[in-house]
């Protein structure tokens, strides 16, 4: 009785793990997909204490924000009480242990090699270092192509919201169809499906699924540079599973239940944890037929904990064996592989900034749109708030928080409108969309810090574009009809019509007063518009159109009106 008794609290703690990754995964889920003001709050809220944003964000402010505080308390705690963080405040580690299986041979680990599995992981992280930090220093901007495909937190949202919302949008599109033919009435929501972006996820989530049941939490053990650094942060902390040799039958049930294969067995029989993989999954402290494992923290002095310190009194717990993957002298190779990784820093930023840069602008920074003056191709747009393209594709983590957010649509996915490195960032398409001129919800809910929350009246003056007209293509010189759907829906008046011929008007612009919010281009009814905006590098400050007319205000009568 004594010995079920001390085994529940093992169990609980795995049970209170689930239960938290379970609220937080819904949390995270309903940020991403709901709408409306709590949804959005929500969003806001959980991206503050994702460590990928906040690392970005830290980069752009430095020692005296927000950003830095909370990396230092997560970061700190981690050295403390292990990966917590990957345990249940990740939502894609949580989509990940579901999706895997409990038991298999190798799990955690893209290869049985640990010297070859060491090299990718602290290879990943490096190179995410070196194009985050490289290009900052070699004057090219933060480069956070390697954290957009890999930060756990992005990719979450961009299957969120890239691959789950349009499959439930076509699954709301057949219970219409169904409700018409019984006469139910069931709410149509209106989406334009990105096919690109659609199949470009599928492909990295569906890889991603079949990774998981193969190889379990392969992606936190071996491809996760966030749970990497962590693991580097969290090493030494004297909080881990610990192991009681006299209780042990070697019999390997803990390791075949560890999904990062953070447990290893000896051809001696003696179980070996690599601490910095763990992520305190319990799943190996419940899957233990004798109880031998449990979490907690280990004297380094003694080897053992002292009875008082555990509700297994009379028993000592000798803490478990250090693996040679955390030796002092692993610890100087992995310090060793680090700053070998900075030394080829030197020279992989001028390769890597030219090449996700500076190397060829005309082929990896302008957008593919051949609407512009002469078929040449334009500059994307940025967000309002974001303050310009290089800032934005410098701290933006491709998360889609804002798309999903966006109440017109005009903000998607890109692919290659800001080159190699702006791969995924959202861009303005005014085919889809206009920007709304009193929306400032992307900012809102911006994680990084890469769109800037802006007032109502300061967006309104924010210019992201410059309008451009061709009048080719307008309708009423092809085909001498009426039309001014563009000057009609102007917010700003930077579009208006004059006299043109035979009692037509045409439109004539006012770069003066534009802002880019590209209504005008949406409505534009001809295929290849004959109206359109050209993004700018810098965002600029549109004037203010003075009302041609104010009718003086009368003066108010003190008697009674009537």
């Amino acid at each position: 009785m004594k010995k079920s008794g001390s085994a529940s609290r093992p169990i609980h703690l795995g049970g209170i793990r689930r239960i938290l990754g379970t609220v937080f995964l819904l949390l995270f889920t309903y940020g991403f997909l709901g709408w409306g003001t709590l949804s959005r709050t929500l969003a806001s809220l959980l991206s503050k204490i994702q460590l990928g944003p906040i690392l970005l964000k830290f980069l752009d402010e430095g020692f005296g924000g927000g950003a830095f505080f909370v990396a230092i308390l997560i970061l700190g705690s981690t050295a403390l009480f292990g990966r917590w963080y990957c345990a249940f405040l990740c939502p894609l580690g949580t989509v990940q242990q579901m999706v895997s299986p409990r038991r298999m041979v190798q799990g955690g680990r893209l290869f049985r090699d640990s010297t070859v599995d060491a090299w990718i992981r602290y290879g990943t992280v490096g190179l995410v270092a070196v194009l985050l930090l490289g290009g900052r220093a070699s004057g090219w901007g933060i480069t956070p192509i390697g954290l957009n495909l890999l930060d756990p937190y992005g990719l979450l949202g961009r299957i969120l919201r890239d691959l789950i919302f349009p499959i439930l949008v076509f699954l709301n599109w057949l219970l219409f169809l169904v409700g018409r033919v019984f006469e139910l009435y069931v709410p149509l929501f209106s989406y334009k499906p990105d096919l690109p972006v659609f199949f470009t996820t599928f492909l990295v989530g569906g890889s991603w699924i079949v990774l998981s049941r193969k190889r379990s939490r392969v992606y936190c053990g071996s491809l996760c540079p966030v749970g990497t650094f962590l693991g580097l942060c969290g090493w030494a902390s004297p909080y881990r599973i610990q192991i009681e040799p006299k209780d042990c039958t070697h019999c390997g049930i803990c390791v075949t239940t560890c999904p990062t294969g953070a447990l290893r067995k000896e051809p001696s029989g003696k179980v070996l944890l690599d601490v910095d993989r763990c992520v305190l999954c319990m799943h190996c402290v419940e899957a233990c037929p004798k109880g031998a494992l449990r979490y907690g923290r280990g004297n380094r002095q003694t080897k053992t904990l002292s009875p008082s310190r555990h509700p297994r009194k009379g028993r000592q717990w000798e803490e478990t064996p250090i693996s040679p993957l955390h030796s002092r002298r692993y610890f100087l190779g992995k310090v060793a592989r680090l700053s070998s990784g900075l030394v080829a820093y030197l020279s992989l930023t001028a390769i890597g900034g030219a090449v996700t840069y500076g190397l060829a602008p005309e082929q990896f920074l302008l957008r593919k749109r051949a609407q512009g003056p002469s078929g040449k191709p334009n500059l994307p747009s940025t967000p309002p708030g974001s303050l310009g393209i290089d800032r934005f594709t410098s701290l933006c983590i491709s998360c889609h928080l804002c798309v999903s957010h966006c109440p017109t649509g005009v903000l998607s996915p890109s692919l290659f409108e800001y080159g190699i490195k702006g791969l995924f960032q959202p861009v303005l398409d005014y085919k889809r969309g206009f920007c709304e001129y009193t929306c400032t919800r992307c900012g809102e809910v911006c994680p990084t810090g890469a769109i800037l929350p802006l007032s109502v009246e300061s967006k309104k003056t924010v210019q992201i574009g410059r309008v451009k007209f061709e009048q080719e293509r307008c309708v009423v010189i092809t085909q001498g009809t009426i039309c001014g759907a563009c000057a009609e829906v102007c917010p700003t008046h930077a579009v208006g019509m004059v006299p043109y011929r035979n009692g037509l008007d045409i439109p004539t612009t006012d770069n003066a007063l534009c802002v880019g919010c590209g209504s005008c281009e949406h409505a534009c009814p001809v295929p290849r518009k004959a109206i359109f905006v050209e993004g700018v590098v810098v965002h600029g400050t549109a004037e203010v159109r003075k009302p041609l007319y104010t009718r003086p205000r009368e003066p108010v009568k003190k008697e009674f009106p009537f």
